[in-house]
């Protein structure tokens, strides 16, 4: 038994052994960009050098081909050692180059089996570089993706990554939504939304808008939310957080569907002029609330519509409903008309003693 025992610790020092030994002859790649210059496609990448125990140096490559399908080659003939991309933890498109169109880098993510599904995708509100220029200043190798998820989990945004990104974008009736970050002060920080239609960038929305469509589209259990109180006098606004939400959607005819959002949340912050003791106040500030959310939904919708985006996908619901197809609609904006949204807001218990 005491053989079989050191047999087995043996194989496992063998094997840490060789693991370090490669990973000090491989560039890890934890960040990839995309941008536009002239005519060529710029490629940026963040890479982890462990070459000293304990210790990470991160490096900034850059390169302009006449493609994107040539980057990733012409990245490799820059270093010592193989360019590996299967620790790539975010790729990032700078917003000049996703308003041109993303479809040819999907397009060859979806076929590269070094790639993971798991990886963050994210739209930069300036280019690709300055955001992963950035990223390196902070020693952080994965600063980005975990930035990314961090705000996914605990933030406004909808969940994203590579295999939602690819199953939004070759879906019927449906489009593309990423991460939008941007640089404030020398930080990252995420701003919203980018929201495609097809394979283009058009339209930018930010971190409240993102909340609304994080509650569309899933059942959200995160969040924060500024409201206006309107039940008092005083003017102010009170935060709440969001704990759980249901959207249903209902067609009432081929081209009108009707939304009913169901959301429970706690009071996080108040005013302290606000008092939220009385039931009836309480009543009275959900039926507000509410109706406000109904208007910044239905505003947030029109917005959508008028710019050709289809982030929820209502015109998937209605095809899976009605059949009908995208060149049915007689306005061509490619999904129905949200006819009525209706919010139904539940504030649970606080623990506030004003």
């Amino acid at each position: 038994m005491r053989k079989w025992i050191a047999a087995l610790l043996l194989c496992a020092l063998l094997t840490g052994c060789g693991d370090k030994k490669t990973i000090n002859k491989i560039m890890l790649v934890q960040s990839l960009g995309f941008d536009t210059a002239g005519n060529s496609i710029r490629g940026s990448v963040l890479t982890g050098n462990y070459n000293k125990r304990d210790e990470v140096n991160m490096a900034m490559l850059e390169t302009e081909t006449p493609s994107e399908f040539e980057v990733l080659t012409a990245l490799n003939t820059q270093t010592r050692y193989p360019v590996e991309y299967g620790q790539l933890g975010a790729i990032v498109f700078g917003t000049p180059y996703a308003k041109l169109g993303i479809d040819k880098i999907m397009e060859n993510l979806c076929r590269d089996t070094r790639i993971s599904m798991h990886m963050q995708v994210a739209v930069a509100d300036r280019t690709a570089r300055e955001l992963l220029q950035t990223a390196r200043h902070s020693k952080d190798t994965y600063l980005i993706a975990n930035l990314l998820e961090q705000n996914m989990k605990n933030g406004n945004l909808p969940k994203m990554n590579m295999h939602r990104a690819l199953f939004s974008f070759y879906s019927r009736g449906r489009d593309l939504y990423l991460p939008l970050v941007a640089v404030k002060q020398g930080e990252l920080q995420t701003t919203g939304l980018a929201l495609f239609k097809k394979q283009k960038d058009v339209l930018h929305v930010g971190l409240s808008q993102a909340l609304l469509l994080n509650m569309l589209l899933e059942n959200a259990s995160n969040g924060s939310y500024s409201a206006p109180v309107t039940i008092t006098e005083s003017k102010g606004t009170t935060l709440l957080r969001i704990v759980k939400t249901k959207a249903a959607y209902k067609l009432v005819n081929p081209a009108a569907i009707a939304i009913d959002l169901r959301i429970s949340a706690r009071i996080k912050d108040v005013p302290k002029h606000a008092d939220y003791q009385a039931s009836n106040r309480i009543t009275s500030f959900e039926q507000t609330v509410g109706g406000i959310l109904e208007k910044e939904i239905t505003k947030l919708l029109a917005l959508c519509r008028q710019h050709g985006t289809d982030p929820i996908g209502l015109e998937e619901f209605a095809l899976r409903h009605a059949k009908r197809s995208r060149t049915a609609s007689p306005q061509g904006s490619g999904y129905p008309v949200v006819t009525d949204v209706h919010v139904k807001l539940d504030i649970l218990q606080t623990g506030f003693s004003l």
